[in-house]
């Protein structure tokens, strides 16, 4: 039979070997995130140029009907510009995911030593129970 106290515990903390994945994933999660508005803010201003020269086209050619066409279409095109810049700010004010990478090193030790300790304790409480039952057993 195994000690109650000897499940699969150690005396001395144990660190975290290799780099923490879940801190990984996020990262990774954050970069893509970051490239994918970059590139839609990009294909926006390459939009938004177009429809730009096509409105200075209709102005030179002295179009009335197309060339208000093409202005509603610039500014719905500057206004999807503009909230694309916008979700893009929001993705870079927002704190780093990756925090410190030590962070999952200590999340690990501190788990691994509150298990130990209050391993230990219940073992010595146990210890210290017995010895008082067997104590006032003894004297009767």
């Amino acid at each position: 039979m195994i000690d109650h106290g000897a499940l699969n515990t150690k005396l001395w903390p144990q660190e975290a070997v290799g780099p923490d994945r879940i801190s990984n994933a996020r990262v990774t999660n954050f970069l893509q995130s970051l490239e994918t508005a970059q590139q839609r803010v990009d294909k926006q201003v390459e939009e938004v140029k177009a429809k730009q020269d096509q409105v200075a086209e209709s102005e030179s050619k002295g179009h009335g009907k197309r060339l208000a066409q093409r202005q509603r279409a610039l500014a719905g095109l500057e206004k999807e510009l503009k909230n694309a810049k916008h979700k893009k700010t929001n993705l870079l004010s927002k704190p780093t995911p990756w925090g410190h990478p030590e962070s999952g090193a200590d999340r690990d030790f501190r788990k691994q030593t509150i298990m130990t300790v209050r391993t230990l304790l219940l073992e010595n409480a146990l210890n210290a129970f017995m010895v008082v039952l067997l104590g006032t057993s003894k004297r009767r």
